[in-house]
């Protein structure tokens, strides 16, 4: 709603990937989950603003008969011959919306916005902070708490399970056997963060425990098609997770963005339909992706930025409506399941926090429940064993 009263013209939103791009159209197209309708900002469907995605085929006629075009930011690096900035004039937009915002430092975002330099600009991030201590542009008009927006139910509940094995050995390139103390004293915290997470037997306490969860909301709340989002640290992690879950006789999906875009599409089909009960993805859960059904976060990577932690736990925050549920205290009650040793108990501090601030939130009881990839790994991790 915000270029309602404040637009002239055209409003161009730009998003940072093709995941956000969709979920943004999804909120706008008249046969999905229309925003403007369902919040009684329109009334008549014919009043709807004329929306155009930004493709190389889009007409000239289209970009500018358009109220507003929507694209990712790749669309418009202006080293690239089809680029939007070579296809309309600086003047063709007055408002700029920036999803995703954080992102907004880097060049390409800048060189789009020094183009339409004359346009209003509105940032928009639900992680307004990066790991390289740059500041998100603009000045600050709005910020809404997470406790205030679970609160009003506008999220699910969020609390945390943090798996602690009592006894872990590494096996190291000699055959060295050394227990966790000492190979910490030996080794980095890092190497011990990603032996754990390569580590199938950690890896395994990880997915029976997020199985346990989703088998109990399933007693509680048969009705609701909940879901296990699973994050892995690369492509070949992910298979192997993929097994691992298999072999528990659960149905899943794994998606990555080195599939072809028709297999994506598909698999994102899939996940809607509720074909699968945990969906393993590399980097495609992250920012703007929404599926309000992902309400068991099982983390399999080291995240070493709170920008990074924040996005994937996002992702299972999205509330299920009340007409869906059995209960909000069952249903909108999200859980995050991690390995204590994958070192980010820091970065749950800021959730836990959160959570803690809720006011006049009507508590509810606790169920009891029975930018680093590592695609080269050079180094030799050692094999995490539970004894």
């Amino acid at each position: 709603i915000a270029p309602f009263g404040v637009c002239k013209s055209r409003v161009l939103i730009i998003t940072p990937n093709k995941v956000t791009r969709k979920s943004i159209a999804k909120t706008m197209d008249m046969l999905e989950d229309n925003f403007w309708i369902n919040a009684d900002v329109i009334f008549d469907i014919g009043d709807s603003p004329i929306l155009v995605p930004y493709d190389e085929d889009v007409l000239d006629s289209e970009l500018n008969s358009a109220h507003i075009v929507y694209t990712n930011v790749q669309k418009l690096n202006p080293s690239f011959k089809n680029s939007l900035l070579h296809r309309v004039k600086p003047d063709h937009f007055d408002m700029l919306i920036i999803d995703e915002a954080h992102h907004s430092p880097a060049n390409t975002w800048q060189e789009a916005i020094k183009y339409f330099s004359n346009a209003k600009i509105l940032h928009v991030t639900g992680t307004p902070y990066r790991g390289d201590g740059v500041t998100v542009p603009g000045k600050r008009i709005h910020e809404t708490k997470l406790s205030a927006v679970m609160e009003e139910r506008y999220v699910k509940w969020l609390r945390n399970k943090t798996i602690n094995s009592e006894d872990i050995y590494f096996e190291m390139e000699d055959g060295t056997i050394l227990n966790i103390d000492a190979a910490k004293s030996l080794k980095e915290e890092d190497w011990v963060r990603k032996s754990v997470a390569m580590s199938d037997e950690c890896s395994l306490e990880v997915i029976k425990n997020s199985i346990n969860e989703l088998n109990e909301l399933k007693k509680l709340s048969p009705n609701v098609p909940h879901k296990i989002m699973a994050s892995a640290c690369n492509i070949k992690h992910a298979e192997r997770l993929f097994d691992l879950y298999t072999q528990e006789s659960i149905n899943a999906i794994l998606i990555h963005s080195k599939m072809p875009d028709k297999v994506q599409d598909q698999k994102f089909k899939e996940i809607e339909q509720h074909k699968c009960e945990v969906v393993i993805n590399v980097g495609m859960m992250g920012e703007g992706y929404d599926h309000k059904y992902l309400t068991i976060a099982a983390l399999f990577r080291p995240y070493n930025s709170l920008n990074q932690f924040a996005q994937i736990i996002g992702r299972v925050l999205r509330a299920i409506p009340e007409d869906e549920i059995t209960r909000h205290e069952i249903d909108n009650n999200a859980i995050v399941v991690y390995h204590k040793e994958l070192g980010m108990d820091h970065l749950w501090e800021y959730f836990r926090k959160e959570v803690e601030d809720v006011g006049k939130y009507t508590q509810v009881k606790e169920i009891i429940i029975s930018d680093k990839e590592y695609e080269k790994r050079e180094t030799y991790y050692g094999r995490a064993i539970l004894e």
